[in-house]
């Protein structure tokens, strides 16, 4: 489904109508997911490639895409050796699935453990970093006037280092600034990494500030009603994600039986 804006007919335009969309509120919307294509994604479009972003209503932005990101919150999974899911958090704070730890600060599954050659030993349960975010050209689209949804932007594992780097630009430019979270762009462009794995992950890059006082306006909106549902918004999208990540380690690991390096 496009964001593109729908044409009202004409005879529609002569009469007053419900809309029908009264109690359909932020928590109850599937909000389309902005991606980086890996060899094993699940449905992207054939245009495009490896390495490309992309979301989940048919549109692509190749190697870099600039975003503006509305609201941000953290959640954990954590998958037995089956890859069932047998624990979840939707705020990383508090498990609502499993109960491997009454909290996540002090579950051992989270927690970074020493091999025996001394090598760190990466937490067993995956924590990762969510956004609702715009892109540019979701901008230009508001700029216009138009009504559009934010995408939701997902990362774990080795996307942790860029995404905290967002996230410390992100809160130095408001602390010292005022310069909230929603008027701030950031570029992420694609990386190919190879291993024992061949994937791609991306690197960040302040890309200046919304200027545009429509948008802005439009954005800041958005902000406010997402925060109002943002607990059910974490716990809707948490549930997808969880099935499209066992399907991708399912098709990632095969026959390997080292999950550590698998990036997730």
């Amino acid at each position: 489904m496009s964001n593109d804006l729908i044409k009202k007919p004409a005879f529609l335009k002569k009469t007053e109508v419900d809309l029908g969309v009264e109690g359909m509120e932020d928590d109850t919307i599937q909000y389309a997911k902005l991606k980086l294509a890996q060899g094993t994604t699940r449905d992207v479009p054939e245009e495009i490639n490896s390495g490309e972003f992309f979301d989940t209503d048919g549109n692509g932005y190749r190697k870099s895409v600039t975003i503006v990101p509305v609201m941000f919150w953290k959640s954990r999974v954590l998958f037995d050796e089956n890859l069932e899911i047998i624990c979840r958090s939707s705020d990383s704070v508090t498990p609502n699935f499993g109960m491997v730890s009454p909290n996540c600060a002090t579950c051992p599954k989270a927690k970074w453990t020493k091999k025996e050659d001394g090598t760190d030993e990466k937490p067993e349960c995956i924590l990762s970093y969510n956004y609702a975010v715009f892109t540019e050209q979701q901008l230009k689209k508001i700029e216009k006037g138009e009504q559009v949804l934010p995408l939701m932007f997902t990362g774990g594992r080795n996307a942790l280092r860029p995404l905290k780097k967002l996230n410390a630009i992100a809160k130095k430019n408001a602390l010292q600034s005022g310069i909230p979270l929603y008027m701030q762009k950031f570029k992420l462009k694609s990386e190919k990494q190879e291993g024992k794995f061949v994937y791609y992950t991306y690197s960040i890059q302040f890309a200046g500030l919304v200027e545009d006082e429509t948008a802005f306006n439009y954005i800041r909106s958005m902000n406010t009603e997402l925060l109002k549902a943002k607990s059910s918004i974490a716990d809707n999208h948490i549930q997808e994600q969880e099935t499209e990540s066992k399907i991708q380690k399912e098709t990632t690991i095969k026959d390997n039986d080292d999950k550590e390096d698998i990036p997730f």
